[in-house]
């Protein structure tokens, strides 16, 4: 959102997972941990509207197969000088 390529999807898959990590924590702290962010989202929702894309040619697209390619090589060559 800060760099100007979110959204208003994003706002509410934050709000989404913000629910779920309260609903799934076995403690307080994680109970609250999404309170701040909730809080400033009700409080303040022209500041979070004003970090939304208005018009950019930035790609929402993640293939995770393409972003973990080189992650994969390094572990896998570790591997096998290991063996």
């Amino acid at each position: 959102l800060r760099a100007g390529n979110g959204v208003r999807k994003d706002l509410e898959d934050a709000k989404e997972w913000a629910q779920i990590i309260k609903q799934s924590s076995r403690c307080g702290l994680g109970k609250t941990s999404t309170n701040c962010l909730l809080t400033a989202m009700l409080k303040f929702p022209e500041v979070f509207n004003h970090q939304l894309q208005v018009d950019s040619n930035f790609t929402h697209v993640f293939e995770l197969e393409t972003a973990t390619n080189d992650y994969d090589s390094f572990v896998n060559e570790k591997h096998s000088s290991y063996e």
